[in-house]
């Protein structure tokens, strides 16, 4: 039985639907075409921060509520109490790893004979997140670089840093030197894929953490 998590409420448990049918939107893509004035063709701008940008998507879910025909108006107002018009972390059963963040209206309820459909939709982000953000941690490095491999989803993603002691960080070409406490440093952004840090710590030895939130189209 197909179900969905709002806000860790699963919709069969809490309000007797299962889900019938869902259509997850298409993120799309936010161009930058401009113009050439009196020329052919356009200059295209879309990535030029490199960073591609996608507008929020709809997401549609078929509700059926299967219980006794004297449960469906109260199932109805209770789903409506708990979620119609809020935001919520929305988890769908075939896909638990990740969940999506969406602002939520229910629909009208519509019975058919035994059975009571309600449609729920959400404008939700562009990119579904991982359920817990993931976290890399290294206590020993020293008065030298020592690369760190960082992973990531296809979301861009800005991690957070803490330290314990003064640490300087090679990423991308650019070097920081950050002091002890958590840090999320601008220029340091992860692409499609992740990359790699370089740390040290100028007295010898020390410890770093590196916490991000991964999210996929």
């Amino acid at each position: 039985m197909d179900k969905v998590r709002f806000d860790g409420m699963d919709s069969y448990d809490e309000w007797g639907y299962h889900l019938a049918h869902k259509v997850i939107g298409e993120a799309e893509p936010k161009y930058n075409l401009v113009q050439v004035p009196g020329g052919v063709g356009y200059i295209d701008l879309t990535d030029a921060l490199g960073v591609m940008g996608y507008n929020e998507r709809e997401i549609e879910f078929t509700m059926k509520d299967i219980a006794a025909n004297s449960e469906f108006v109260r199932h109805y107002s209770s789903m409506q109490a708990d979620i119609h018009g809020k935001r919520c972390k929305i988890t769908l059963s075939d896909d638990p790893g990740y969940y999506w963040d969406g602002r939520c209206s229910v629909g009208a309820m519509e019975q058919d004979g035994a059975s009571c459909y309600v449609t729920v939709v959400a404008i939700c982000q562009p990119y579904k997140l991982k359920q817990s953000k993931t976290v890399v941690q290294d206590d020993s490095l020293t008065g030298e670089y020592k690369e760190i491999v960082l992973s990531n989803d296809t979301m861009p993603t800005i991690p957070t840093i803490t330290v314990q002691q003064e640490t300087t960080i090679e990423y991308s070409g650019a070097t920081y030197s950050i002091n002890t406490g958590t840090h999320r440093l601008l220029g340091i952004i992860l692409g499609d894929g992740g990359g790699k840090i370089k740390a040290k710590a100028p007295g010898g030895s020390g410890s770093i953490k590196i916490e991000y939130q991964e999210g996929a189209l």
